[in-house]
């Protein structure tokens, strides 16, 4: 019999083709992709929740704490107290949704002659997930209004004193290193300590391997600044940050890593729907839904535009 008349795309079809393409799915998953840092979760936090439901999410910023400790003068019970000033925030969740299709003919293949599902559309949805949700993270969605890491308005911001380049000097590539972790703590009065530095990699690479103090072999200018700076523990590279900045300057990032600080909300993680049946093929769609980044901490970030 013909494999075109055993072409039925009706509900039994569907569901033993979908149990196929779930197991193709699932290994998918496993394969190796190139590198997006923040949706990896590299550079920090991504919050995965389960309500599908939902329309927004709201949460607190901090914008101050308590004064000190006052001295105790006789045996009163009168205290002063710790008190935290926020203001709550209501941030709108949005979807975003993508798909692949399988025509009747790949169907009966796969079905009545043992032929595999092609795995490259199924791999390049994944792909794109993981492209999309990048750019989500690092530079948000004009469209939808939703500000990104890199652009976010609850951020600090200053302008880098002297390049991070070979018109600068050893001693003033380290002033703009040191200023940007300066900023955070000043702002905030050292409850927050930038624990991160981000670079161009093209910067990063400069700096870790050609500027070295007193043109000795001993150490570079990044080295030295890792080892001598209090708070910054970690310095890592991300080449998003290259042109990012208001006119298409050089960005440099410090700041924490702490969820308590900020961090990325998913409110309905990636996920597979149910195949849609249409005339001559079916679909899989694929969606995901969107937060933004959470500010807790609105000075938690610095900025550095022109390094």
């Amino acid at each position: 019999m013909a494999i075109a008349n055993q072409i039925r795309l009706d509900d039994q079809t569907i569901g033993a083709f979908q149990r196929e393409l779930e197991y193709v799915e699932a290994r998918v998953l496993e394969k190796q992709y190139p590198e997006r840092k923040a949706a990896e979760g590299k550079l920090f936090q991504i919050e995965e929740l389960s309500i599908p439901w939902a329309e927004s999410t709201t949460f607190r910023m901090i914008d101050g704490v308590g004064s000190d400790f006052e001295v105790a003068s006789d045996q009163t019970t009168n205290l002063s107290f710790v008190d935290i000033t926020s203001e709550e925030y209501s941030q709108r969740i949005f979807n975003f949704r993508k798909g692949y299709f399988f025509t009747e003919k790949e169907v009966a293949r796969t079905l009545h002659m043992g032929i595999p599902i092609e795995e490259q559309k199924i791999s390049m949805v994944r792909r794109v997930y993981m492209q999309t949700l990048n750019r989500l993270l690092l530079f948000g969605h004009k469209q939808t209004g939703q500000a990104g890491f890199l652009n976010h308005p609850a951020w600090l911001r200053v302008a880098a004193p002297y390049p991070l380049d070979s018109t600068s000097t050893t001693n003033q590539i380290l002033a703009t290193l040191n200023l940007g972790a300066r900023v955070v703590m000043d702002s905030t009065e050292r409850t927050i300590q930038p624990d991160t530095l981000l670079l161009p990699g093209y910067k990063y690479d400069y700096l870790i391997s050609q500027v070295r103090l007193d043109n000795t072999l001993d150490s570079t200018a990044l080295k030295f600044f890792l080892n001598n700076n209090p708070s910054i523990k970690n310095i890592d590279f991300l080449d998003e940050l290259k042109g990012a900045g208001p006119n298409g300057e050089d960005l440099a990032i410090f700041y924490s890593r702490s969820p308590d600080t900020f961090k990325a909300r998913i409110t309905d993680p990636f996920r597979y729907r149910d195949l849609i049946k249409e005339p001559f093929r079916v679909v899989r769609p694929v969606a995901f839904d969107y937060n933004g980044i959470i500010p807790y901490m609105p000075n938690s970030v610095c900025v550095m535009v022109g390094v």
